[in-house]
């Protein structure tokens, strides 16, 4: 198997694996409006955290090296 075959791979792995993730996210914060009122602070506490989830998610996907 040639190098570009093997990185190719990982990277349309690591794309299914990213889109999984954004799913589970988005199935969090559902639960989050579903369980609480908007106006509650553990509603917008759980969604801060799950939008600070998705950035730092964003942003290691846009990092090359993963480090």
């Amino acid at each position: 198997m040639e190098k570009t075959d093997i990185v190719y791979e990982s990277t349309k792995k690591a794309l299914i694996n990213f889109e999984n993730i954004k799913d589970c996210i988005r199935g969090l914060y559902d639960i989050f409006k579903i369980t609480f009122p908007s106006e509650d602070i553990y509603f917008q506490i759980g969604q801060d955290n799950i939008e600070h989830l998705y950035e730092n998610l964003l942003e290691l996907m846009v990092n090359e090296i993963g480090a």
